[in-house]
């Protein structure tokens, strides 16, 4: 029987994997008999490695953990700054808007008193006899949230008007409440229709709130503006009211045009104009009395715009236009 022999041999992995699977056939080629003793060549010199690569893992990991503390606070003192600087823009932004404030304020003030002034040279008193319209002033400014200058400014269009004090007063809240209502324009446009339906229809100040809530009213619950309807009391309301008419029934036909044809305040009001005047010629009244409507009273008076308009409503209701036109023509060709 053969003794123990030692064989010396190096064998390449490729996987630390299969070393069971070399052991095993190498066991099966000589018999099951081979005692194996694997001797890893290098070893200290890899186990020194190891040992460096795992301290130098270590320091790695404290570094990276170190890393991450300083980002920390990296984040906190960026998360303060920001809100230090938001704190700071805050208060920078009140300083901005105060110094605006008070440079616009101051701006406003000096409109006011020049507007003072012209107000004082047009009703022939002194700034001090004009303290207490300034004081009114003041008063439907902060009630009525109305800008003091555009205030002062109605003051003087009132006051050109020859209005007493009294009466400027009264139209001015009339006109500053106004400017509450979500139908109406700007104050100085009111402000002249208003003096327009005053010096052509006689109205009164204290009456001027009242005729504003009628303006308003039929405003909101019909296709109309109430600029418009200040258009045409401006335009047409003397050539109405010389023929006859009242305020009420000036905006009662112009509501009723406007809400129907659409057309712009300036032609309807320029129209009423024109009809409202000719309606009243002889010639128009006769021409009229073919077709049977009169547009005159028992005293022989113009029946007025608002009933000349109802009459011919009635009378042109069934009346066919073009035979109209023929009937009116054949004297002509005869």
């Amino acid at each position: 029987m053969a003794g123990k022999f030692v064989l010396t041999a190096e064998i390449n992995l490729q996987s630390p994997k299969n070393l069971s699977k070399v052991a095993s056939d190498i066991n099966k080629a000589l018999g099951g008999s081979a005692t194996i003793n694997v001797d890893v060549k290098g070893s200290g010199k890899s186990a020194a490695q190891l040992k460096r690569i795992e301290t130098q893992t270590k320091k790695a990991g404290e570094a990276a953990k170190q890393a991450g503390s300083d980002f920390t606070k990296l984040g906190r003192s960026l998360s303060e700054a920001v809100v230090y600087i938001a704190k700071y823009d805050v208060a920078r932004r009140i300083v901005v808007a105060f110094s605006n404030a008070v440079r616009n304020a101051t701006s406003e003030a000096v409109k006011f008193e020049r507007e003072l002034i012209k107000v004082s040279q047009v009703t022939g008193k002194s700034i001090e006899d004009l303290r207490g319209l300034t004081r009114e002033i003041t008063r439907l400014a902060v009630g009525f949230g109305v800008s003091s200058k555009s205030l002062i400014k109605t003051t003087r269009i009132l006051a050109q008007t020859g209005l007493t004090a009294k009466e400027t007063r009264s139209a001015l809240e009339a006109l500053a409440k106004s400017t509450l209502a979500p139908t109406f324009d700007d104050i100085t446009s009111t402000a002249e229709t208003s003096i327009a339906a005053m010096s052509q229809f006689g109205i009164k100040a204290k009456e001027l709130e009242k005729l504003l809530g009628r303006i308003n009213a039929v405003a909101g619950k019909f296709a109309v503006e109430a600029g418009d309807i200040g258009v045409a009391i401006r335009r047409a309301g003397g050539a109405f009211k010389s023929a006859g008419g009242e305020i009420e029934e000036l905006i009662a036909l112009f509501t009723s045009v406007r809400s129907t044809t659409r057309e712009t305040a300036e032609t309807i009001a320029t129209g009423f104009r024109t009809i409202f005047t000719r309606m009243q010629r002889p010639s128009t009244i006769r021409f009229l009395k073919e077709f049977g409507v009169n547009l005159q009273n028992l005293e022989g008076k113009f029946v007025g715009p608002y009933e000349a308009v109802r009459r011919l409503n009635v009378a042109l209701k069934g009346l066919d236009p073009i035979k109209c036109c023929v009937e009116r023509l054949r004297p002509e060709r005869r």
